[in-house]
């Protein structure tokens, strides 16, 4: 709707599952039908489209199933590869991001991790969700509480 005003853009954990160089793309061309080129699409047209709105980009939760695709593939590039694309392109725009892959939150690297919360190692169950949901809204507040103190000292 146009009176959004909170936009979670969560992304980056089945493309890596797949992504080469020539997919990701490079910040200088954003070409279509690259990642880069079409996250650099997504943020513009949420930022021109959804002016009000807070866009937030969120990046995908460090994966063990992509070490293991990584032995078997070596064209697939690290997840820090996407991880680094999107938090550059989320500057650009002036976006903030909840860095998940950076956060030490449900790293499916730690077995119970996988039994506790993902029992297939990408999504979570019932009670990994309410974590997942837990760190959003902290991150969140944290956010307002951030922009809050920039508007009043802005204001003095």
């Amino acid at each position: 709707p146009q009176d959004t005003d909170l936009i979670l853009v969560m992304g980056g954990t089945n493309a890596g599952f797949c992504m080469n160089q020539e997919e990701l793309g490079s910040m200088q061309e954003r070409k279509p039908r690259t990642f880069i080129g079409d996250l650099d699409e997504l943020l513009r047209g949420l930022s021109e489209n959804y002016p009000q709105a807070q866009t937030v980009l969120v990046t995908p939760l460090p994966n063990v199933l992509h070490d293991i695709l990584k032995k078997e593939r070596d064209y697939l590039l690290p997840q820090s590869v996407l991880v680094n694309a999107m938090k550059e392109l989320a500057a650009e725009y002036g976006i903030p991001v909840i860095d998940l892959y950076n956060s030490n939150l449900l790293d499916t690297h730690d077995a119970a991790v996988i039994y506790n919360y993902m029992p297939d190692g990408v999504h979570c169950n019932a009670e990994g969700y309410t974590l997942l949901a837990e760190h959003f809204a902290a991150e969140l507040i944290r956010m307002y509480e951030v922009q809050g103190r920039t508007q009043e000292e802005a204001e003095m």
